[in-house]
């Protein structure tokens, strides 16, 4: 967005709206608490390039990630 720091937070915020829209697309109509469930747990969410699954046993998808910039000399973890 124009005028607005981009930041880890505000990519996270991205991916969760963007998770969440895909999660009410392949949810069978009429979406109820069970379906909504059912769905999420059976599908495979591409979020371009980041895919995230779901299981009845597992409804957390990612470990913390860090991100890191890569130079000649060294890997340094970027910190906000």
């Amino acid at each position: 967005m124009a005028g607005h720091e981009l930041s880890h937070e505000s990519l996270e915020g991205y991916l969760n709206a963007k998770l969440i829209a895909e999660m009410i697309k392949k949810s069978k109509k009429p979406i109820t608490h069970e379906s909504f469930i059912i769905s999420t747990e059976s599908h495979l969410f591409d979020l371009g390039g980041l895919a995230l699954r779901y299981s009845a046993e597992n409804h957390s998808t990612l470990l913390p990630i860090t991100l890191n910039k890569v130079t000649k000399e060294a890997i340094v973890e970027i910190k906000d």
